[in-house]
């Protein structure tokens, strides 16, 4: 713990450690859920941590459950050890362009970022080759995966404000879509 003192030896302002790292941790951005659409297959979304710093991101939860009587199949990419990670999107008549937002499975997927300020990997990127998994759900049951949010551009402003669109399947019966928002925070 540094202590400075005046010339007349009162204590006149302390930094410790841990005052020091809070003062570092710069606050990027805070996500938040707008709206989600489904079919044949029920999803939650929950944030349990909104807020981007420069030294964590984010962490979105996404349910996903059987409302019917028989089993369903829900397909998503997937990677050699865990789900690949989500690309945010836009939809138009020339099909589907990414928007800069990627969500990251939090197990099984190892990336290094850039730098210590913005949440983007490094050159090799997030899309590497993807297999399509079939994630069969049973009756009444559900699963549970857990993103971390990153940046999916190489340059450019850390977590632009705006609405980012994640979703699969659209044309199978199975389909599911949701929005988040990311807002400048207080400290940013």
């Amino acid at each position: 713990m540094a202590l400075v003192t005046s010339s007349m030896g009162a204590i006149t302002g302390c930094a410790s450690p841990l005052a020091q790292t809070r003062q570092k941790k710069k606050q990027l951005g805070k996500v938040s859920f707008v709206d989600k659409k489904t079919k044949g297959v029920d999803l939650d979304v929950q944030i349990p941590r909104s807020v981007i710093t420069t030294k964590q991101t984010a962490i979105i939860q996404l349910r996903f459950s059987n409302p019917t009587s028989k089993p369903i199949e829900l397909k998503l990419d997937r990677e050699t050890n865990s789900p690949a990670p989500l690309l945010s999107f836009v939809e138009s008549n020339a099909g589907r362009t990414s928007t800069g937002i990627a969500l990251v499975p939090r197990k099984g997927y190892n990336i290094k970022r850039t730098s210590n300020s913005c949440w983007r990997p490094g050159k090799d990127g997030f899309v590497r080759q993807l297999d399509e998994e079939v994630m069969k759900i049973s009756p009444s049951e559900s699963v549970q995966l857990d993103y971390e949010v990153w940046e999916d551009t190489e340059k450019g402003e850390c977590f632009p404000t705006g609405k980012y669109h994640f979703g699969k399947n659209k044309d199978n019966p199975n389909s599911w879509r949701f929005t988040i928002k990311i807002e400048k925070t207080e400290n940013n």
